[in-house]
């Protein structure tokens, strides 16, 4: 990507459809609210990437990202962008989602819209019920709401398992002090 270097006050830019495989030359574009790359042609075992320095330029302003279908493996640098709304990864090859996504979800505290149907990451046991778990801001995952009672629930849920395994710690350890004190007294 070259030539934003003077397009300081760029909000929109559409770059859908191309061969770009490393999202760069945007240190200048500090007023870039929406960006679309969805579709890259990217040679065989090429991923998608990014350079820091652009998606520190870009991290106050950018509300809208859209990268679907770009032989995306690895979003974790995209931690940088705190500002964003809604962000779109769906068709990648994304798979770990405690070190790709969650570094995204603990920094992108704004984020309402989440896509990330068809990567290997969504067939993650209980993926959906890990995100919203995780992201108190984002309200729609893979197209489908999370209702304020979705959200309860699952913090309820994980609450009592807490107290459960608590109790269930306690009493092992009393029953192995109690043996403790039998075995001292014969």
């Amino acid at each position: 990507m070259e030539g934003f270097g003077d397009l300081v006050s760029l909000k929109k830019l559409y770059m859908e459809n191309n061969m770009i495989t490393k999202l760069d030359g945007l240190d200048n574009c500090r007023k870039l609210e929406e960006l679309y790359l969805g579709n890259q042609t990217t040679p065989p075992g090429v991923e998608f990437t990014f350079d820091e320095y652009s998606l520190a330029a870009v991290s106050n302003s950018l509300k809208l990202l859209e990268i679907p279908n770009c032989n995306l493996i690895n979003p974790k640098p995209l931690y940088y962008l705190e500002c964003l709304d809604s962000i779109n990864l769906k068709d990648n090859k994304i798979v770990d989602l405690e070190n790709q996504i969650c570094p995204l979800l603990q920094t992108m505290n704004y984020l309402r819209i989440l896509k990330l149907n068809n990567n290997p990451v969504t067939g993650v046991q209980k993926y959906r019920d890990q995100i919203v778990l995780l992201s108190r801001s984002v309200q729609e995952l893979d197209g489908k709401d999370i209702t304020d009672s979705e959200r309860k629930y699952l913090v309820n849920l994980i609450n009592k398992k807490k107290v459960q395994g608590n109790i269930y710690v306690d009493m092992k350890k009393k029953k192995e002090l109690l043996k403790l004190k039998i075995e001292g007294t014969t």
